[in-house]
């Protein structure tokens, strides 16, 4: 690209002189020698492919085999889509309902009905205030639904009577 300054010059001296010159004439003209000298590379246009490409739910990835190409050319072995299919359901399969379930009474993901401290408010700290909407949420639910009552009564349940139940 050195020499493309003064032959360019030299080959537009009429149109300098008489301020005649658009830069679209210079940007073309520079862009062009870049290309002929492999400076700029072709821009495609096309969003190259990212690290989690679209899935379409239990779908195989279409584009698995170009993936697969793309694998053999890199140093590591990365596992193909089908491998870490299997090894996500394999997880969901091992889970069971009590990792799944929220308490019946808060709503909460983290525990469950029989830890609940709007339930039990035996095992909740001494600083733990609730929030009142909630409390009086589970209040009117109390008072209406008998099927969740008897839930409530049979996890609040002292461990005591449970013993002397099981005797």
């Amino acid at each position: 690209m050195p020499n493309w300054g003064s032959t360019f010059r030299d080959d537009h001296r009429h149109e300098l002189d008489e301020n005649d010159l658009s830069y679209h004439e210079v940007a073309a003209s520079l862009r062009e020698e870049a290309r002929d000298l492999r400076i700029l590379k072709k821009t495609t246009g096309r969003v190259s492919k990212g690290a989690f490409g679209p899935t379409f739910g239990t779908d195989p990835d279409q584009c698995s085999d170009e993936s697969a190409d793309q694998v053999n050319g890199q140093k590591g072995k990365s596992k193909t889509i089908h491998e870490k299919e299997q090894k996500t359901d394999r997880r969901k399969r091992s889970r069971t309902l009590a990792d799944d379930a929220t308490c019946q009474a808060c709503g909460s993901k983290f525990h469950n009905l029989s830890k609940c401290y709007y339930i039990n408010q035996s095992i909740a700290p001494r600083s733990f205030k609730g929030n009142p909407t909630i409390r009086l949420g589970i209040e009117a639910r109390l008072l209406k639904d008998t099927a969740f009552a008897e839930e409530v009564r049979r996890h609040t349940k002292p461990k005591e009577e449970d013993k002397e139940k099981q005797l």
